[in-house]
């Protein structure tokens, strides 16, 4: 029941219900926020990772044919 005073029964008031609603909405935006910028990241660290990888592997491969050659000559004497 209204009490006359702005207030519900309980004490709580509409202008309460209201800023707890604006509230919540900040908060949900924030999260939405938080959560494109936590998921542009992830694709950026994947996209670092492949080229790391990548660059991992070639370095690898440059470097079989000289280890091959070394233990070749080694052989072939």
């Amino acid at each position: 029941m209204d009490s006359g005073d702005g207030k519900e029964k309980g004490g709580v008031t509409a202008v309460r219900k209201g800023e707890a609603m604006k509230s919540l909405e900040k908060a949900t935006a924030d999260y939405e926020k938080a959560k494109e910028k936590m998921e542009a990241s992830k694709a950026r660290y994947e996209a670092d990772l492949k080229r790391f990888k990548a660059a991992e592997i070639a370095k690898t491969e440059a470097e079989i044919p000289e280890i091959v050659d070394r233990n070749m000559s080694k052989y072939l004497k």
